[in-house]
């Protein structure tokens, strides 16, 4: 008996381990690339020019602040651009700032998030 009861433990603590090993399968595809710990800082403004569908230019500062910068987008894109950096769960949405770009219904956006 303690040793079918010792199979079990074995067993389910090995299984746990394989669980925290896997993805976790609730992460968007954004959430899934921006953990992936190989990503450069180029693969970085890919991988937010993909997500935002956007011209992006992104900066990691001590290696826990990310800054994404939108320039000349219309007010339109500037809306989505606003919705969709709250669906990043993986980083923390610290702040977004809109000014006003070169031309009179353009907008430059910057989000900035915190790793953490």
């Amino acid at each position: 008996m303690r040793i079918l009861l010792l199979i079990i433990f074995v067993i389910s603590f090995s299984a746990k381990i394989i669980e925290l090993d896997a993805k976790d399968p609730n992460l968007s595809e954004i959430d899934a690339k921006l953990t992936e710990s190989s990503i450069s800082s180029d693969q970085l403004d890919v991988v937010f020019q993909e997500f935002f569908d956007l011209e992006a230019r992104s900066k990691v500062e001590n290696e826990t602040i990310i800054s994404v910068v939108f320039e000349n987008i219309q007010e339109e894109d500037a809306l989505r651009v606003l919705q969709r950096s709250q669906e990043v769960k993986v980083l923390k949405l610290h702040k977004a700032s809109i000014i006003s770009g070169e031309s009179e219904k353009s907008y430059n956006l910057e989000i900035i998030y915190v790793a953490g």
